[in-house]
């Protein structure tokens, strides 16, 4: 018999003969790796990927967490924002956005993002799991496929237009894409189970209320 493989592309929750196990970017777990493969759709997403990973150790992150929780205790804000993605689908949970945002640089914005960020991999460099603003609704649309499951990162909110934070805050909320028609009918419509983390000079809520 010819060996026969399922290929997953993006994140998250999946099901292979019966067998549920979840795929951490190009990382398998809870099924062996030889029955289901990792296959990119393009290099910028096998980048982001890439940086989903373990390094270090354990105690090593948890004593990095402990001494900035000493010094922020709402830091752990942003460690359960990281933790709760993977079980939304487990208690059937909604879609949600945090928005830790304001005008004063010492509250530690970016500090928060980084942290909840490492909790699943790499927060910045190359294919970095914290990303700006600063991108089109294609790309957040894509970018909300790919972390299926996972906890989504953001920062720099001002240097997104106002148009592009209402449609990316519609669209992760409600954990569907936009329809698209093709040149022999219907696109298939991408959905995603993700919580949004947000930070920026002003909040979001107020941002997108703006003209």
């Amino acid at each position: 018999d010819v060996p026969v493989s399922y290929s997953v592309s993006t994140s998250g929750w999946k099901e292979y003969q019966g067998q549920k196990f979840f795929a951490w970017g190009d990382k398998i777990i809870g099924i062996n790796h030889k029955q289901v493969l990792f296959a990119s759709q393009d290099q910028n997403s096998e980048k982001i990927f890439r940086s989903f990973h373990a390094k270090g150790t354990m105690e090593g992150w948890l004593k990095m967490a402990s001494n900035l929780y000493e010094v922020a205790p709402r830091s752990t804000l942003a460690i359960f924002h990281a933790l709760t993605p993977p079980l939304m689908k487990v208690v059937n949970g909604a879609n949600y956005c945090v928005d830790y945002s304001s005008s004063s640089s010492s509250i530690g914005k970016t500090t928060f993002s980084r942290l909840g960020a490492s909790v699943w991999g790499k927060p910045i460099g190359e294919g970095e799991v914290l990303k700006s603003w600063n991108m089109t609704r294609v790309f957040g649309e894509r970018y909300a496929t790919l972390f299926n499951d996972l906890p989504i990162f953001l920062e720099e909110l001002q240097l997104a237009r106002q148009e592009m934070q209402r449609e990316l805050l519609y669209m992760v909320v409600n954990g569907t894409g936009r329809g698209r028609g093709s040149l022999t009918g219907v696109r298939s419509v991408s959905q995603w189970n993700v919580c949004l983390f947000t930070t920026g000079e002003t909040s979001i809520v107020e941002s997108t209320k703006m003209e």
